[in-house]
């Protein structure tokens, strides 16, 4: 049977670049590689959550790939990403509020993966800074030679002016002042004001 790999996050540690560059390009040449995030405390903070029990039960031979991040740099682009998705609290009162500080125990998720699985590759954020050295490592855990790729970053997240924006759009559209079917429209404004602006207009 071919080994079965997840990448069980963090969110905001180079995901969607590696499932871009890396993951999808070996999918192509037979790797099987899936996506399923892992919930801190066994709750589950999002519709595609998994827990360490389910993730065990449902594959139990499988080798984990997870990513972690400076805890301060992984709060601040974690809430920016929640911005993007709805969020409009401001940061201050967010992270006081809002956030369950449980969230930042790396250690414990990383521990509680390797009590459960028996091959678990753990890389830091910072190593992207280390291309294609990081890559090449990854590659080597999964037995594979290092595809062609874009080092290009993906997902940057977007600077205070424009994430004050979005914010201010959010709290119009959301309930209970109004539907919001119409949330990706915003976001997308968002972008796309960001890109004439950059560009001068």
């Amino acid at each position: 049977m071919n080994e079965i790999f997840i990448y069980v996050g963090l969110r905001k540690t180079g995901g969607t670049f590696l499932f871009n560059e890396i993951f999808s390009k070996l999918k192509q040449q037979g790797y099987i590689i899936l996506l399923e995030y892992v919930s801190f405390k066994g709750i589950k903070h999002g519709s595609t959550d998994i827990t360490i029990q389910e993730l065990k039960k449902r594959y139990p031979e499988a080798k984990i790939i997870m990513g972690i991040r400076d805890k301060q740099s992984w709060i601040k682009s974690y809430y920016n990403l929640l911005v993007q998705y709805g969020e409009y609290h401001s940061f201050n009162y967010w992270f006081y509020n809002l956030f369950d500080y449980e969230n930042l125990n790396f250690e414990k998720l990383v521990e509680e993966l390797k009590h459960s699985f028996k091959d678990v590759y753990v890389y830091d954020f910072s190593e992207f800074k280390k291309m294609p050295l990081c890559i090449k490592n990854l590659c080597d855990f999964i037995g594979c030679q290092v595809p062609v790729f874009d080092p290009a970053p993906v997902n940057v997240s977007l600077n205070d002016k424009y994430l004050f924006l979005l914010r201010v759009l959010n709290r119009i559209f959301s309930p209970p002042f109004l539907p919001r079917p119409i949330f990706f429209d915003i976001r997308g404004f968002v972008y796309f004001l960001k890109a004439k602006l950059d560009r001068g207009l």
